[in-house]
């Protein structure tokens, strides 16, 4: 068995097939099952040498696979001559063979189809067996049922077991091949021919007689045009599957079958007459248009075997393309089924025409990127025709199933073609494909082909089911909350629950009667007060008082603006003539910067002594539509950004997110400051649900020991957080139990799966929440903690819309990443008009309505709902790829020991990865560089991985990215291997701490911290730091003796019992600016 001397070269896909065969030989591809039985007792000679005929006429059926010097694989033609008849056709006699072991044996063939051996790719077997058990064995096949076996009972029967390796099953459409051996074996015994069957004439004819017509008239320039229109790939129909999954196809592919009803199918035959074409591109068309709909895609492209042509069309090639051509369309609302049917017969004519193209040289031409080995962008959606000749019970050679084994693609429509019965089989790799997606195919597609073909003239664009995808985040039912939510439910409280107390802060506590008494008289008061037009502006810390001003300017009909006393003075200014302030609202020890501020001030201690006296009025009656909030936030440049927020958007909050608040004696915390939107639903929440509310002061915060003892003491049930803070807070809460706590919310940044399932483990229901400023608070939420990967922020809430689109506005497929778009009730907007117009686009599927561009990065799947991937800003180019930096995080963050992880693009330096780890010790580099080239492909891996005790955050408790960059940036997580491995961590963590609170890049390790400006606040937060990592912790009086990092840093790490000599007490600069705590009742209006 020579081969012969010229080999045919394999497309680049079928090298990576074959390479992955030899590596791995056990591995089930996919294959081709044919069995057909011959009416009576075959002629072994006979059949054998019409076997023979057919292996010369097709070359692709006597392929074997050999590699060459080089390592590339070959296909060369086996020489027939050197092969006997008993070689090519092999006999068994199966006469006593019961059904049972018929069937096994061939399972058996057909399971080692894919297997390398050095025989033939295609391989045949004939059997000689009852036809009692070749009759069972056919109850199981396409809508055929078995022959009557009355009378016929002892007879014997001839059956064919075909069997194709995947290397050329794309080149075997079975009926055809099989009736051809029909032809070819009546010639051998000298019967005459049987006429061709009209389904050869209707599948084969225009296809076959077009391409033999049109290729010797083909030119090259015919060529670049269909290359040209294959070129730029669309967006891949992928459905699902990791992005870094493995490079084979799925060997658990599986075909779901079901019958067209037979009104539908004569529908479709009626619309193919009507049109001009045939059945095959009637339901070619039907297919698209359902990718279209289902897939969110307007530019499909879809492979088709062409079955029946001559191997002298298509040249010396072995691999897809050479008998399986793309089919692309570009979807608009405008075209009709009458426009798609004729462009994708013209479509098919010239790809027709111009199959001879070989796959390796469309693929270089059109600059086609595999997806992975065996598929590419052109490939991964097939539609295939299947023309199954009616079972003629007086054709000797009679088929009696066709099956193949796996897929190359990941979805794949295939019509089984009976004259009476079209029975559709979709086959779908499970890995990729949902198996609702499956399911839902099944059940539209009947309905959708009734449709169009009964409206074939009609824009698809107003047809009913051309709409955003069935996968699109469902609005669920929209909340209709009164006009004045806030004012009604302060006042049912205050009557209903007055005894039950609504807010405390330290030793202060307010019941909800003197609340609605307070909030009334200071509302009253702040009109009188601060008359005039324009928002007012609150600068003040956290506390009790923060609380009741923002209640009181709500219920006085007053926009307020919290601003946070740490930001820059120049910031404020900006803030206060940007939201154009009548005034500002402010603390005694926030006096000196609202003496700053370019608008009159009211001392908050004022306010409330007036307003123990006020006597009680009427309220003013605010619409919803006015502004109930400015909240601002800082863009790239780090100018204030104000967002307006309505009374509408708060109330729809409010009520959307009702489910965190059911349930009675629930007692909820507010852990943010007031310009932090995150505050506001801590405040409203609870208070409009009468539940308890506690203030927690900054240095509680901060410090996860007082945090907890607070919880505990309190018996707080329901916590809000930052996965910052949560990260601090969880080793307490393990250690030292939970108390009453039962629930945590976690929002402001995205949730890593470590982080949900520690507090899951804990017992805790845990909640992350997503949402940006302009959306008011939260748009979308998902209960975390079932181990599940990704950063999960699940569904909107009731009433808002949720999209994922591409750089075009078109819906991205499931499983794939798009930009995320909201709409919706909870819609704000800036001050600025032209930063409303760029980020709150016209929303094209509800009209009037707008939808805010979040710049983030998603990803939506029917089980999980919306994945975070990544910040569209954070996309950085890495070796000539466009990345995403919070996905590439994403990956390494599943690596055992890291608990958070940040990458960073650094100009000169290339990727860094800083992480920190549950155990505080760094992971050895081996192991992070193993573990980073077993998740990412070569061009995304880091060039170094800095290891960290903990980020540095911003005001709010988020990682703050801007200042790890900066430190990384200026080596400032670079050790010096002279030092000891402690004190150089002590210094790098006072570093960071000292970097992120005094806003600056870089602080010198021998420069003291005190005269740079770190106040009491950032000293509580750094002692809050290196209390949690030291096994005995400094006092807050050490940062005072020892005021620089270099020598805190080296008394931490010669771990000294008494602090040296020093100052025992704070500098005197610092005395007066302690925030006041009130004693309970004290400055409260209407208190006596």
């Amino acid at each position: 068995m020579s081969p012969a001397r010229v080999g045919h070269p394999l497309s680049m896909n079928q090298q990576s097939l074959w390479r992955h065969q030899r590596l791995f030989p056990d591995a089930q591809t996919y294959g081709m099952l044919g069995i057909a039985r011959t009416r009576t007792l075959p002629d072994l000679e006979a059949l054998r040498r019409a076997y023979r005929r057919l292996l010369e006429r097709h070359e692709i059926l006597r392929c074997q696979i050999v590699e060459d010097a080089t390592g590339n694989a070959l296909a060369h033609p086996l020489a027939l001559q050197d092969l006997s008849d008993a070689e090519l056709l092999p006999f068994e006699d199966a006469c006593n063979w019961s059904h049972a072991r018929l069937s096994a044996f061939i399972d058996e063939r057909f399971s080692c189809a894919h297997q390398i051996t050095a025989a033939t790719l295609f391989h045949c077997v004939l059997l000689i067996a009852s036809r009692e058990a070749v009759d069972a064995l056919a109850a199981g096949s396409v809508g055929y049922a078995p022959a009557s076996t009355h009378g016929n009972a002892g007879q014997t029967v001839g059956l064919l077991v075909f069997t194709g390796h995947h290397l050329v099953i794309d080149f075997l459409s079975f009926p055809l091949l099989l009736r051809e051996l029909h032809s070819l074996h009546a010639e051998e015994e000298g019967a005459p021919l049987e006429a061709q069957d009209a389904f050869l004439a209707d599948a084969n004819a225009w296809s076959l007689a077009t391409s033999q017509q049109m290729f010797m008239t083909k030119k090259e320039t015919g060529i670049a045009a269909f290359v040209e229109r294959m070129a730029s790939p669309p967006q891949p129909l992928s459905f699902g599957g990791d992005t870094l999954r493995a490079s084979m196809p799925d060997t658990g592919a599986r075909e779901r079958r079901f019958v067209l009803p037979a009104s539908v199918r004569e529908t479709l035959l009626r619309c193919a007459r009507d049109h001009g074409v045939t059945p095959y591109v009637v339901m070619l068309s039907l297919f698209q248009v359902w990718l279209h709909v289902n897939c969110a895609a307007a530019d499909i492209s879809v492979a088709t075997p062409m079955h029946g042509r001559e191997r002298r069309l298509f040249g010396h090639t072995v691999g897809y393309f050479a008998n399986v051509l793309p089919v692309r369309q570009r979807l608009v609302a405008e075209d009709s089924f009458a426009d798609l049917l004729r462009r994708n017969q013209a479509e098919v004519r010239e790809a027709v025409r111009l199959a001879a193209v070989p796959f390796q040289v469309l693929r270089e031409r059109a600059r086609v990127h595999e997806l992975r080995p065996g598929l590419t962008a052109l490939t991964q959606v097939a539609f295939v025709w299947n023309v199954m000749p009616a079972p003629a019970h007086d054709a000797w050679l009679q088929l009696l199933l066709v099956e193949q084994r796996g897929s190359p693609y990941e979805l794949a429509l295939t019509v089984y073609a009976q004259d009476e019965t079209w029975t559709c089989g979709l086959k779908h790799d499970p890995t990729c494909v949902p198996a609702h997606f499956v399911d839902r195919c099944i059940e539209q597609l009947p309905t959708f082909a009734a449709w169009l073909a009964e409206l074939p003239a009609a824009p698809l664009g107003t047809l009913g089911f051309v709409q955003p995808p069935a996968w699109c985040c469902p609005a669920g039912i929209v909340p209709q909350p009164a006009e004045d939510l806030v004012e009604q439910a302060l006042l049912l409280h205050g009557r209903e629950r007055a005894r039950v107390t609504a807010v405390r802060y330290a030793d202060q506590a307010l019941t909800y009667a003197e609340l609605e008494d307070t909030t009334r008289r200071m509302a009253i008061e702040l009109l009188r007060l601060m008359p005039g037009e324009g928002p007012i502006g609150i600068l003040m810390e956290r506390g009790i008082d923060t609380v009741l001003a923002m209640v009181s300017a709500l219920r006085a009909g007053i926009t307020f603006a919290p601003l946070h006393p740490d930001q820059a003075q120049s910031w404020l200014v900006e803030a206060c003539q940007g939201a154009g302030l009548r005034g500002v609202v402010f603390s005694s020890s926030q006096a000196e910067v609202a003496a700053g501020l370019p608008i009159p001030g009211l001392l908050y201690a004022r306010w409330c002594e007036r307003a123990q006296g006020a006597p009680l009025g009427r309220l003013p009656v605010v619409h919803s539509f006015e502004t109930a909030y400015l909240i601002h936030t800082s863009g790239s440049s780090g100018a204030p950004k104000g967002v307006a927020v309505s009374r509408a958007s708060l109330h729809h909050l409010i009520a959307a997110s009702r489910f965190m608040f059911a349930g009675e004696e629930q007692h909820w915390t507010l852990a943010h400051h007031a310009s932090f939107d995150f505050a506001i639903w801590e405040v409203f929440g609870p208070l409009v649900h009468g539940h308890t509310l506690t203030v927690l002061d900054e240095q509680c915060i901060a410090s996860p020991n007082a945090l907890h003892e607070t919880i505990i003491r309190n018996g707080i049930t329901h916590l809000g957080l930052t996965p910052a803070a949560c990260r601090l807070l969880a080793p307490w809460l393990e250690r030292h139990g939970l108390g009453r706590l039962r629930t945590v919310c976690i929002g402001g940044s995205a949730v890593d799966p470590a982080l949900a399932s520690a507090f899951a483990v804990l017992g805790l229901e845990t909640w992350s929440f997503y949402g940006p400023t302009e959306v008011t608070v939260w748009a979308t939420c998902a209960r975390i903690g079932d181990g599940r990967p990704g950063a999960r922020i699940g569904q909107p809430f009731a009433g808002l819309r949720a999209y994922v689109l591409d750089d075009t506005l078109q819906w991205v497929p499931e499983h794939c990443v798009g930009e995320l778009y909201l709409g919706g009730p909870q819609l704000a907007g800036y001050l600025k008009p032209r930063l409303t117009a760029a980020s709150f686009l016209p929303d094209p599927w509800f009209a009037g309505e707008r939808m805010y561009r979040t710049g983030d990065r998603v990803r939506y799947t029917h089980a999980h709902g919306l994945e975070f991937i990544g910040r569209a800003d954070r996309q950085v180019k890495l070796n000539g790829y466009r990345v995403e930096l919070d996905a590439i995080a994403h990956a390494l963050s599943g690596c055992e020991g890291i608990e958070q992880l940040a990458c960073l693009h650094l100009s000169g330096q290339g990727l860094c990865a800083a992480y920190t780890t549950v155990d505080g010790q760094p992971l050895p580099g081996l192991r992070l560089a193993a573990y980073a080239r077993e998740v990412l492909p070569k061009y995304m891996l880091p060039v170094r991985f800095v290891h960290r005790v903990a980020f540095p955050l911003t005001r709010n408790r988020k990682p703050d990215m801007d200042a790890l960059s900066a430190e990384l940036s200026s080596g400032l997580a670079s050790r010096d291997p002279s030092r000891g491995l402690d004190e150089a961590r002590w210094m790098n963590e006072i570093l960071i701490v000292l970097c992120a609170e005094l806003n600056v890049p870089q602080v010198q390790a021998d420069k003291n911290f005190h005269e740079l400006g770190a106040t009491s606040i950032i000293l509580a937060r750094l002692h809050a730091r290196l209390s949690a990592l030291a096994a005995t912790g400094p006092e807050l009086v050490d940062l005072y003796t020892f005021p620089t990092a270099r020598s805190l840093a080296r008394w931490l790490a010669e771990g000294e019992n008494t602090p040296a000599e020093g100052p025992k007490h704070a500098p005197a600069k610092w005395q007066g600016r302690r925030p006041r705590t009130l004693r309970h009742g004290q400055n409260l209006p209407g208190k006596p």
